[in-house]
């Protein structure tokens, strides 16, 4: 398609600072679409100038949106149910324990070792890609409440980081009881060697940095300590779980005579449950490999990587790394329809990125399988608005490529014709002849909320989904959510 045909578009904007939550949203800010901009625009529009409708008012009062779509987010939801079940299950193990004032270190045990399988299960690539293949198959004659909140699979998160604290709160508690009964001996003398003592506060203090580093705030300042306390921290836990397991199932055998090591090491839920979670961590690991990269460097702003050794499918991501053991990656993956392999689009965004464009890679490290991320749930819905900024084209290409989902494309982004070249651009105006280019640098700052509400109403979408910054995501999807529009985005939870 010529990028020349599209006709110019006048928009009145609501100004960009507008407070959405007040009842006065009627003042608007005149901002023209220059000539010669690139903006696919419907034939109506083509000569006249349009004003740029304001989105209704939002729903309910602003305590009772702050409460439904922020605090108790469905992420929070399923954190919150994680930690209600393991209050129940601490009430069955003290109604099981000799004392009702103190558990049973075995059981302790066996929950903190279940709640750190489900937290490791929960990022394993085949168990996130079945989930989200489970509740994207619905069939789209199924009523859209149900697909709404289908597509909210995404938060799955909640599951992993709930279980991840539920994890640590437990080991605590076991290192309290673990203590007591040293201190005391008041469980039949089951731990009298300093050496459990030690390994159970050697495993607590590196639960606790990991913990502490994943914590929002600590997560995006100190993202590569996170990443490397995340990775080596995990596997050095695991290691020393191991020998606490151990050294436990040793010690029952002093209370109960006759006892082999081995018999006491397997009948040791704790053992069963860390072979789940070992294995879960090792299997990514034995798919790592190196391969080659056709790289295609389309500005001094980004780069297309392709690769040919797998085809991705709609809504997946890969991890790329040069330094396997240093550092990962997340990338969104695009394959085009009728060709094999994939591709990413990577734009500068720090030091990893930089070193990308300006050195282009012809090998990179791969590890575990592409995994379904957010625009996954672009499939549950007949209809999306595709909503992004800058490089989050890439990811959005997905769905474009694959045309199995109908969508309209609002994209704004710094010269977009200079930075990522004509192919993207015309790919994106063969899905949506009629899609929103907005070029930044000429045009200003849009309002995106207007817009995408704009989109949504006059194409008759069922749904909205963005991909941006933390920032502009979590504006938009509110503002959407808060006047009934399902809308969804990246949670950056890990």
């Amino acid at each position: 398609m010529d990028l020349e045909s599209c006709p110019a578009r006048v928009v009145d904007y609501p100004s960009k600072n507008a407070n959405h939550d007040s009842e006065d949203q009627s003042k608007t800010t005149a901002v023209p679409f220059p000539e010669g901009s690139i903006v696919s625009t419907s034939s109506r529009s083509s000569t006249i100038s349009e004003k740029l409708p304001a989105p209704p008012q939002q729903n309910a009062g602003p305590i009772q949106r702050f409460l439904r779509h922020r605090l108790f987010s469905i992420y929070r939801r399923l954190f919150s149910i994680v930690f209600i079940t393991n209050l129940v299950v601490l009430v069955v193990i003290l109604m099981r324990s000799h004392s009702a004032r103190w558990p049973q270190i075995m059981d302790v045990g066996t929950a903190c070792s279940a709640n750190l399988a489900v937290a490791i299960l929960m990022r394993q690539e085949h168990i996130v890609n079945v989930l989200f293949a489970l509740f994207c198959s619905l069939p789209l004659r199924t009523p859209l409440f149900i697909r709404r909140l289908s597509a909210k699979v995404y938060h799955l998160g909640g599951l992993h980081s709930g279980c991840a604290v539920a994890a640590f709160v437990w080991f605590i508690l076991l290192a309290a009881t673990i203590t007591r009964e040293y201190v005391t001996g008041s469980q039949r003398q089951m731990v009298n060697e300093p050496a459990v003592l030690v390994v159970t506060y050697m495993i607590l203090s590196l639960l606790w940095g990991i913990i502490v580093l994943a914590l929002p705030r600590f997560r995006s300042l100190y993202h590569n300590s996170f990443e490397a306390m995340h990775r080596f921290g995990g596997w050095s836990t695991l290691v020393l779980l191991w020998l606490h397991v151990i050294l436990l199932s040793d010690a029952t055998r002093k209370i109960t005579p006759g006892v082999s090591l081995g018999t006491a090491v397997s009948t040791n839920p704790s053992f069963w449950l860390l072979v789940v979670a070992t294995c879960s961590i090792i299997y990514p690991w034995l798919r790592l490999r190196r391969v080659e990269v056709n790289s295609e460097v389309l500005s001094d702003h980004a780069i297309r990587l392709d690769f040919a050794y797998k085809t991705a499918g709609i809504g997946s991501a890969v991890r790329l790394s040069d330094r396997p053991l240093k550092e990962w990656h997340a990338f969104a993956a695009f394959s085009k329809p009728n060709c094999s392999g994939f591709s990413v689009v990577v734009s500068n965004a720090g030091d990893w990125t930089r070193k990308q464009i300006s050195k282009p890679p012809n090998k990179l490290w791969v590890r575990g399988i592409p995994t379904s991320g957010v625009l996954r749930v672009a499939t549950l819905f007949k209809k999306v608005v595709l909503v992004t900024t800058g490089s989050g084209i890439g990811p959005c290409l997905s769905v474009i490529y694959s045309g199995s989902t109908p969508c309209r494309v609002l994209w704004s982004t710094p010269h977009p014709l200079e930075t990522f070249g004509k192919e993207i651009i015309s790919a994106v105006k063969q899905a949506d002849p009629e899609a929103i280019i907005h070029n930044t640098r000429t045009m200003g700052k849009p309002d995106m909320v207007a817009l995408t509400h704009m989109l949504y109403t006059e194409s008759g979408a069922e749904a909205v989904v963005v991909i941006s910054n933390s920032t502009l995501t979590k504006q938009v999807v509110y503002e959407m959510e808060s006047r009934g529009v399902p809308a969804y985005g990246p949670i950056w939870d890990s």
